[in-house]
């Protein structure tokens, strides 16, 4: 299952987009199934961790432990199936049909497991209210931010309809 990934930020008007956190570990996809990651591999997740996932639902997501522990997460997710303990399924967007506001409808009215978060988004105000954004995850060790374009489709590979804002400078 192929994701949509960002590209950089480049001086669009973010105004009416989407924006979230962009986090900092690994990219995931439950199929309704099972997780791959976003390579296509699957991860072996312990059966308490699958649990209550949706079935027949492909969710965009992120295995995440905690800004800045990256190292630690990589550690527990390859060592042992068994040390998923912390470890967050950070939803973003529902895989399918449907605009950006659509799919997080879905999103919202999805009932998860309790080791699982909804990403939260915000309508971005304009340029300045996303340089806020993004410096404040950036000033508690976060990675930044990402900005969804409103109306867009789901579409798997690199898209302009989603923006990674790391330098809040450039905004």
């Amino acid at each position: 299952m192929e994701l949509m990934h960002g590209k950089d930020f480049d001086g669009q008007d973010p105004t009416g987009w989407l924006m979230s956190e962009k986090l900092d570990g690994f990219r995931a996809a439950w199929d309704g199934e099972f997780l791959y990651s976003k390579g296509g591999g699957w991860f072996m997740e312990p059966d308490w961790f699958a649990a209550g996932l949706p079935a027949g639902v492909a969710l965009d997501c992120e295995l995440w432990l905690g800004r800045g522990t990256l190292r630690r997460l990589n550690s527990r997710v390859q060592r042992s199936h068994d040390d998923w303990r912390g470890i967050r399924l950070m939803v973003f967007d529902v895989i399918g049909p449907g605009t950006a506001e659509d799919r997080q409808a879905q999103l919202a009215a999805l009932t998860l497991p309790a080791h699982c978060a909804k990403v939260i988004t915000t309508t971005c105000q304009g340029r300045a209210h996303l340089r806020r954004f993004a410096a404040s995850i950036i000033s508690v060790g976060g990675e930044g931010a990402m900005v969804r374009r409103p109306g867009s489709p789901y579409k798997p590979g690199r898209s302009s309809d989603l923006l990674k804002v790391k330098v809040p400078s450039l905004v």
